[in-house]
């Protein structure tokens, strides 16, 4: 898992947590885990590293957007400062 991480593979990442330790990351109250939220921001991130922009908007729109409207904390970090 650490591996995994460390070399940017959020979506193995989280694919091998809800695997192997699925209370991690689990949804309480209806709102999406913390934890999850941000390896989901992280995989935004390295899909802009890598040059997949088309791809990383996509993503936003679809995983991360509807997320954000959980929860205003969630929405803040999705903003960029000015």
């Amino acid at each position: 898992l650490t591996d995994l991480i460390r070399s940017g593979k959020m979506e193995e990442s989280l694919e091998y947590i809800d695997e192997f330790f699925p209370h991690i990351v689990q949804s309480h109250d209806g709102l999406e885990n913390p934890l999850r939220f941000a390896m989901q921001c992280q995989q935004f991130v390295e899909m802009i590293k890598q040059g997949d922009t088309a791809g990383a908007l996509e993503y936003a729109e679809q995983q991360l957007a509807p997320i954000s409207t959980q929860h205003p904390d969630y929405d803040s970090q999705l903003q960029v400062p000015h």
